[in-house]
């Protein structure tokens, strides 16, 4: 009886430690795809993000002797084109579809307008059209929720993050 339980143990062990090895081969080989995925990524962005340093080195200026007067004509340009597509206000309004919507179509506006304060909606989608207008693109997520508040939390993300 002491022999069975002993062999028990022993298989029991030996069942463990081959678990704990093949997760560990598991766990290298994600890593080592995870870093393979992450260099491949970073390869095809690297010159994309030289590229637009250049760019808003261009667009600030930065790239003029000091000892020479700088033209800001790139950067009168894009702010010329930006005010004329940003708007800092919220531009829906909703209208009834019936007699008897009135009431619902007044609660959804007032809806939209707290949510986009509470949002600073006008602060979002101004560095989100501002990325979409210089790198042409512009990346908003919109995964995560704030409970607190009960709206939705997007974030804008930079462009230029390495």
């Amino acid at each position: 009886m002491e022999v069975a339980t002993e062999e028990r143990a022993d298989e029991t062990t030996d069942n463990e430690d081959n678990d704990t090895e093949a997760e560990q081969k598991a766990e290298a080989k994600l890593l080592l795809q995870i870093q393979a995925e992450h260099k491949l990524c970073d390869d095809f962005m690297r010159p994309k993000r030289a590229k637009w340093l250049k760019r808003l080195k261009l667009y600030n200026n930065q790239t003029r002797d000091e000892s020479k007067v700088g033209d800001p004509l790139l950067f009168t340009v894009f702010q010329t084109v930006f005010a004329a597509l940003y708007v800092d206000r919220l531009s829906s309004l909703f209208e009834a579809n019936d007699e008897g919507d009135q009431d619902t179509a007044e609660n959804l506006t007032d809806l939209a307008q707290h949510d986009y304060s509470v949002m600073e909606k006008d602060e979002l989608d101004y560095d989100w059209d501002w990325d979409a207008c210089f790198f042409g693109r512009g990346l908003l997520l919109l995964s995560e929720f704030d409970r607190t508040e009960g709206v939705m939390a997007p974030v804008n993300q930079p462009t230029l993050l390495p």
